[in-house]
């Protein structure tokens, strides 16, 4: 994929508030965060729906890529993004695209936590 596949993706204030009402169940979301809120929101839906890379995101628009690449992974494993889909607070041509972001995200963990274990397994017959 090159730069020309990649969409950046803003979400419109009608959006925001929908997604800020529905992902504020799940996670903690202050008036006084609201800017950086919407900026990983935005950062993050361009990763998963744009197929933007996180380090080709421009920080001055979107924040740190590190940072929003942590907090996209914990919304993943705490649900809030299926919770969005769930609700529809997100537009339905991006909810296909999110829950195969997320089922990925999730197989990929289990692969690596999997690995890790067999490896600690393997260390410890040598001993």
């Amino acid at each position: 994929m090159n730069d020309a596949d990649a969409t950046r993706v803003w979400v419109r204030d009608e959006e925001w508030a929908a997604i800020r009402s529905i992902a504020s169940e799940i996670v903690l979301m202050r008036a006084v965060h609201d800017g950086n809120d919407r900026r990983f929101v935005n950062a993050a839906l361009s990763v998963m729906v744009g197929n933007c890379y996180w380090m080709s995101l421009p920080p001055e628009q979107f924040g740190d890529w590190k940072s929003n690449r942590s907090r996209n992974d914990r919304w993943i494993e705490r649900g809030v993004w299926a919770h969005l889909v769930e609700r529809g607070a997100v537009a339905e041509e991006w909810s296909r695209k999110i829950a195969e972001r997320s089922d990925r995200h999730r197989r990929q963990k289990q692969r690596r936590a999997t690995r890790r274990r067999v490896k600690l397994l393997d260390d410890d017959r040598w001993e």
